[in-house]
């Protein structure tokens, strides 16, 4: 027996994301539930928050990192994020709302897991080309790399860098 899933405004999914205990994506108007994250991805995503925080304070700039927070790609779609780096602005707009922002954050970074390999690499991809973002990363632990995804002429070019080199954001 098929059961056909409800069909979610964005503005649905906003109010369901305040009320719910669990993670969810909205992709083409249905909710996807997100696995809870291991420590090592806990751990991953707070050493690149340092990391951010040091660079913004030490460049003065006026960004803020969120951790586990959506991005809006779409009329029925949003995504979420490992964490992102984004104006600080739009976090002092969004002080009492859902942690989902509808302007393309400066820098998303996403950690794969091998259930979230085809969700980072590809529709995430698409989307985020769709939206703007000029670069994105993709964090893989078991690999110790990071993939560094740059936008050029409409499409994402990939550089992977170890983890023992400099990775320079653009």
């Amino acid at each position: 027996m098929l059961v056909k899933q409800a069909q979610y405004s964005f503005e649905d999914y906003l109010q369901h994301n305040t009320t719910s205990e669990h993670r969810y994506e909205l992709v083409e108007g249905e909710l996807r539930l997100i696995n809870p994250s291991t420590v090592r991805y806990f751990l991953i995503a707070k050493y690149l928050e340092a990391c951010f925080e040091r660079e913004i304070k030490n460049q003065s700039l006026p960004w803020f990192y969120l951790r586990e927070a959506g991005v809006r790609t779409g009329w029925q779609e949003s995504r979420l994020a490992y964490l992102f780096i984004t104006d600080r602005e739009q976090v002092s707009q969004k002080l009492d709302q859902t942690a989902i922002v509808q302007v393309a954050p400066l820098l998303p970074v996403e950690i794969v897991s091998p259930d979230s390999k085809k969700r980072d690499y590809c529709h995430k991809r698409s989307q985020y080309v769709a939206i703007g973002l000029l670069e994105y990363w993709i964090v893989v632990p078991d690999k110790n790399t990071v993939t560094v995804l740059t936008l050029e002429d409409g499409f994402y070019e990939e550089m992977i860098v170890a983890q023992s080199d400099n990775l320079v954001s653009v």
